[in-house]
């Protein structure tokens, strides 16, 4: 089975939908593998990406799909990295389950020309509160870089 991690607006249940209905997503903490910062440029704005980072933690959704094509379209400037299944807690996979997370190709911190969009981080915000309570909005926050 193939599983997503969803570490920004992925962590929105309506935000993945509109790509496609992955449910159920379950919260998930992830260790070993990177941090989560502000460091995926767009035209004009600035989004969630992970550096790597053997000491890294970060929370995140999990959530299976059989569709991997409408993610990497969403995710487009992002690669799709295979990451071990040991660096997440908080889910059970059998050897043959695959985890892919979506990493910035060429990241870069937000400056006054593509600032963080506050509809982007609302989205995420709200993710974390309505779908998983305040701690794991807490942790989101403490567990980001880059805010500026």
């Amino acid at each position: 089975m193939d599983y997503v991690v969803g570490y920004g607006s992925l962590i929105h249940a309506g935000s993945r939908a509109r790509t496609l209905a992955c449910e159920p997503a379950w919260p998930v903490v992830v260790r070993g593998f990177g941090r989560r910062d502000w460091n995926f440029r767009t035209a004009d704005a600035t989004a969630l990406g992970i550096v790597p980072d053997p000491r890294g933690v970060f929370n995140a959704v999990v959530f299976a799909t059989d569709q991997l094509e409408p993610f990497d379209w969403r995710e487009t400037g992002y690669d799709r990295l295979q990451m071990p299944t040991h660096c997440v807690q908080g889910g059970s996979f059998g050897p043959r389950d695959r985890l892919w997370i979506y990493v910035p190709q060429r990241p870069q911190a937000p400056a006054p020309e593509v600032p963080i969009r506050p509809a982007y981080s609302d989205t995420c915000l709200q993710g974390c509160l309505e779908q998983y309570g305040r701690d794991f909005a807490r942790l989101f926050v403490v567990s980001t870089s880059g805010w500026t």
